[in-house]
């Protein structure tokens, strides 16, 4: 291992505790160093578990574990027959005084914030990762400002709690878990760790025990209705039917969903349908790709779809396959999901948030060429090797160097083709049959709320106006 890390980092000397990045590593070094470790040490390991140990010791040690074997995510998503309801009685989620959100800092929890605080008359408690009760509420109030919503956000309504996912009672003090389990009413789980490169074991604490802890919560003081945020990415299997995954469809775990974080969300959910099986009252919103807020441009450009965009347009590439991006606005999913659980014979339903006619990708990079960004447009293959090739030279800058790792598997496991397709893939006319009679509309991402978003981009630094 010592004698792959020093050809492939060019030093003369590798100790087995040293930092592989702090040796001048990266991203795509990382890659090759994983690919000539398959090769040389026939080690069956997952590059995202590998990736995700920067010394040697860390990396042999995982080799010898077998940590790359395969998972039984059935029995991952067991449910602790511990976890039983209090009461059958069906909580009114519009007439709460008090809410527990999770994920209140992340790009839809704080719209979700905002519309439960214009929805309600609740208190709401968040819980936000931080050092203490200060440093939580100072970091709610950045994500605020940086998604422009500070007018719609009443803090003498916001209880910061400092807490993770990832730990028991999430982290807090007995007496402020004692005080939430007895004053709330409603729990809407929409906390996870996102991240497209990370193995599912380094997303579990969060994502599924996480998930765990919030159905104990449930459990504890008095009844409380939960609303879980998933995704339809739980879905690996081809549809059933031509308009794609009704929200009725169970997804199967065929040991090919796309990445660590779509396994962990799968368990999570089968976790919360099992809640649901005994008598916890729950809805589960599975939304498609967050884009941001058609009203505003604000989006958060460190997700997957603005690094594409940035990339696409710092490289000069973009792949010519048009295919569908099913996606829909921020301020649309929040909407939809705070009026949907304030609907009580929706106990128990599943939603689907994306749009009925998203925009295909030749359409955004239609738009961006009209703004005289050049965009040659090549086959996915040929693209993927653009983006290793100015990764290699642009390891810093480049806005696709985190996602490299994933880039690079793609390649070596054959997966280069892009299906053009242009049928839904997630068939959500139930859920907008519902939203439509709540009067929650929506506006199709069209060229003027593209711009809006390079508005924000240009006005965040995130793009430079062309």
């Amino acid at each position: 291992m010592a004698e792959i890390w020093q050809e492939v980092l060019g030093v003369e000397q590798v100790g087995i505790e040293d930092d592989f990045f702090e040796l001048g590593g990266h991203s795509l070094l990382a890659t090759q160093l994983y690919f000539l470790v398959q090769k040389r040490i026939v080690a069956t390991i997952a590059l995202n578990a590998f990736l995700t140990e920067p010394t040697v010791a860390a990396q042999a040690r995982l080799i010898d574990m077998g940590v790359g074997q395969t998972i039984d995510f059935d029995a991952e998503s067991i449910l602790d027959p511990t976890i039983e309801p209090l009461g059958f009685n069906v909580i009114d989620s519009a007439t709460a005084r008090t809410i527990f959100l999770t994920g209140a800092t992340g790009f839809l929890g704080v719209f979700l914030l905002a519309d439960l605080l214009e929805q309600s008359q609740a208190n709401i408690y968040c819980l936000v990762r931080a050092q203490d009760e200060h440093q939580a509420l100072v970091r709610l109030q950045q994500q605020v400002g940086l998604y422009e919503l500070t007018d719609r956000i009443d803090f003498n309504r916001i209880i910061a709690v400092c807490g993770d996912l990832a730990k028991p009672n999430f982290g807090l003090s007995e007496s402020r878990y004692k005080e939430i389990s007895e004053r709330g009413e409603v729990i809407y789980h929409n906390g996870a760790l996102v991240n497209f490169v990370q193995p599912y074991r380094t997303l579990k604490a969060a994502n599924v025990k996480g998930t765990e802890e919030v159905l104990r919560l449930a459990c504890q003081g008095r009844p409380k209705a939960i609303h879980y945020v998933s995704t339809v990415s739980v879905f690996s299997e081809i549809p059933r039917q031509v308009t794609g995954h009704k929200e009725t469809d169970e997804p199967e775990q065929r040991g090919n969903l796309p990445n660590g974080y779509a396994e962990s969300k799968w368990v999570a959910e089968k976790l919360v349908v099992a809640a649901a099986e005994r008598g916890f009252q729950v809805r589960i919103y599975r939304p498609a790709i967050v884009a941001g807020d058609s009203r505003t441009g604000a989006w958060n450009t460190g997700d997957y779809w603005c690094r594409l965009i940035k990339g696409c347009v710092q490289m000069g590439y973009a792949p010519r396959e048009r295919i569908r991006i099913n996606m829909a606005p921020v301020d649309y999913m929040s909407r939809s999901i705070v009026a949907l659980s304030q609907k009580v014979d929706t106990v128990g339903n599943i939603f689907h948030l994306n749009l009925p006619e998203s925009p295909y990708s030749d359409e955004w990079l239609d738009f961006y060429t009209s703004l005289g960004y050049r965009l040659q447009r090549i086959p996915y293959r040929d693209w993927l090797e653009k983006v290793l090739e100015f990764g290699s030279y642009n390891p810093e800058g480049f806005a696709l160097a985190p996602l490299l790792p994933m880039f690079a598997e793609q390649i070596h496991d054959g997966h280069t083709q892009l299906p053009e397709d242009g049928m839904p893939q997630y068939d959500s006319r139930a859920t907008h049959k519902v939203l439509s009679a709540l009067n929650v509309e929506y506006e199709l991402l069209d060229r003027k709320i593209m711009a809006r978003y390079q508005d924000y981009f240009v006005r965040r630094g995130f793009m430079v106006d062309h």
